[in-house]
């Protein structure tokens, strides 16, 4: 083989290992000065390795800005040192508006997404019920059975999500009208008037951060990982809407177990 031949072949060469590197980056890594957000309970980093007493929610400081052209992949290995957990382990990403403001799952978690009310009359600031038209059967259970919200000036398409404009509704708060109007409880007085006509859509509770893979943890190593992106693609997941930056973070309900959270990882890559 001739030197300019061999020359050539190691300039391909490293020319590929420098454009594989370019289209995958490791953002993150846990390491021993990785810094924590303690929400609930207990943990600290030792020698690497994320310590938590459960029950614990656990946010890692560092935040990562989300290029919308990019994939993120985070994975972490997770052992339960005292036999199984009782429950899931949330292992995923906090997410943050590009103002900083922290987006909680009920300001996008949409039930019946294509059933939206309007109010059919003037809502004054301090009414403790408001009245909604609409074809809102699918409505109806989830109202029944639990606190819910009501996100304002909803818009069909979802353009208005995450929606931080919510109205808390009371347990069981509401009655059918003889038009078949929903006069809906509020668990608390409006704190402004709502003009009738306001579009409204139903959303609940759920997991505040966008999770990879929940899982019960056994003893040995259990492996999460999962990838996320602006927008979903086969195994990809979407990020919410007008998510701008992320935050790692794991939590988990035991009340009687000792987690170990190793090699955890954020990369981005090409879309």
């Amino acid at each position: 083989m001739s030197y300019s031949f061999r020359l050539a072949a190691f300039c391909a060469a490293l020319a590929a290992a420098v454009a594989l590197s370019a289209e995958e980056k490791v953002l993150f890594q846990l390491g021993a000065d990785t810094k924590l957000r303690v929400t609930r309970g207990k943990a600290e980093v030792k020698e690497g390795v994320i310590v938590a007493k459960l029950p614990a929610v656990v946010i890692i400081q560092q935040r990562f800005k989300i290029d919308p052209a990019k994939v993120y992949t985070l994975s972490g290995e997770f052992e339960a040192s005292t036999g199984t957990t009782k429950d899931n382990i949330w292992f995923g990403f906090v997410l943050y508006t590009e103002k900083g403001t922290e987006i909680y799952s009920q300001t996008y978690n949409r039930l019946a997404p294509k059933t939206l009310g309007k109010t059919a009359a003037d809502a004054k600031q301090g009414d403790t019920t408001i009245v909604v038209n609409g074809s809102l059967d699918p409505w109806k259970p989830f109202l029944r059975n639990s606190a819910r919200f009501l996100a304002v000036d909803a818009r069909e398409d979802g353009s208005d999500l995450p929606n931080f404009r919510l109205l808390s509704t009371a347990k069981g708060g509401f009655t059918v009208r003889d038009d078949g109007a929903l006069e809906i409880a509020l668990s608390k007085p409006l704190a402004y008037d709502l003009p009738a006509g306001t579009q409204l859509a139903l959303h609940t509770w759920g997991v505040s951060y966008q999770v990879v893979s929940p899982k019960k943890a056994v003893s040995g190593t259990n492996l999460l990982s999962g990838s996320y992106a602006v927008k979903a693609e086969d195994d990809i997941k979407a990020f919410c809407p007008r998510a701008a930056s992320v935050a790692i973070a794991f939590f988990c309900r035991d009340n009687d177990c000792e987690l170990e959270v190793r090699n955890v990882k954020l990369v981005e890559s090409d879309n």
